[in-house]
């Protein structure tokens, strides 16, 4: 059984850059899903979590079937079947042999269920190889969460540097010389998490390690569980910005420059990609707080979507000007 994070990619990168990406080849069978229709689901970003279907195709009489895609990063992908989902780490140019099991039984698939009673699909990678990610993933994943059940309580209630010190051995000891980046990127930033968490460090400390100066990791979960807990109500519960300073900006005539411009006086957001998308990141909680015009920032996300130098905030921009329409 495969048991990681549903997390997200952009589909924009893949789609934008295919004479730089890999296929992907996922073969496998499913008992009794015969005639039903599986897809390869991504999500187009970490920020809005938007679903982005990638491939489909229908399974066989026999229950197989053969679905590819082409990838330029490593992916952790979605495959459904009906209401049912999987996950799987997917990465370039590799073929995986699936066996999926855990199907709801056909009397069951048409009625209402609700989300959270849905049963995961099980999804089983015949004869991995060694140093295979989704195992690797799978055993931190079984020691990370064994070491919060055991630990958090006292790492919250005594923000206990030595506990996060232990954390980091125990991890180092039982992953030695993993020749994996996304892999190598997941300890780290599930680390930073920690010390974020713990208080181990101070925020600017965090910072200067995991923030400044370094590349932003939009595709990778672990990268941005750690954003989007470090920035998390930055906007409104920090003392560096004045609310009322913020509104003003949302309600000028260029919205984004003023705002961009506010924001610029935080010295850990001099840096204009980093800045923008620490905006992008606090609009559902600006637009959450009383006075901040939904007009107004549904034109700030226009002025990103269509202007900003970066493809994955004009993306994001998109996927959050849809999500504030429908409410």
């Amino acid at each position: 059984m495969i048991l990681v994070r549903i997390t997200f990619i952009f589909l924009s990168i893949i789609t934008s850059a295919i004479a730089l990406a890999e296929p992907v080849t996922i073969r496998g069978s499913v008992q009794g899903a015969s005639g039903l229709k599986i897809e390869l689901i991504v999500y187009s970003d970490f920020i809005t979590n938007t679903e982005m279907p990638l491939a489909e195709t229908n399974i066989g009489q026999a229950g197989m079937f053969e679905i590819r895609a082409d990838l330029k990063t490593t992916t952790i992908a979605i495959l459904k079947i009906g209401i049912q989902k999987g996950e799987i780490i997917l990465e370039p140019g590799k073929t995986y042999n699936l066996k999926i099991s855990g199907l709801l039984d056909r009397s069951l698939r048409n009625k209402e269920i609700a989300p959270f009673q849905i049963p995961a699909l099980q999804i089983e990678i015949v004869s991995p190889w060694r140093f295979e990610l989704n195992s690797l993933v799978n055993d931190f994943y079984i020691f990370h969460d064994g070491f919060m059940a055991e630990h958090a309580h006292t790492i919250l209630r005594q923000r206990d540097g030595r506990l996060v010190q232990q954390y980091v051995t125990e991890i180092y000891n039982r992953f030695p010389g993993i020749n994996n980046a996304w892999f190598n990127d997941l300890l780290r930033f599930n680390i930073a998490s920690l010390e974020l968490m713990a208080r181990a460090k101070g925020r600017d400390a965090i910072a200067d390690t995991y923030l400044l100066n370094q590349e932003i990791l939009y595709s990778h979960m672990a990268y941005m569980d750690f954003f989007n807990d470090y920035f998390a109500k930055y906007l409104t519960a920090s003392r560096l910005f004045d609310r009322n300073q913020l509104l003003k900006a949302f309600e000028s005539p260029d919205a984004y420059k003023s705002m961009m411009n506010v924001l610029d006086k935080d010295k850990l957001l001099h840096d204009r990609q980093l800045r923008e998308l620490v905006l992008l990141k606090n609009i559902p909680d600006l637009l959450a707080n009383p006075g901040y015009s939904k007009h107004s920032i549904l034109s700030l996300l226009e002025t990103i979507r269509t202007k900003s130098a970066y493809p994955e905030h004009r993306l994001i921009a998109g996927n959050l000007a849809v999500l504030l329409s429908r409410n």
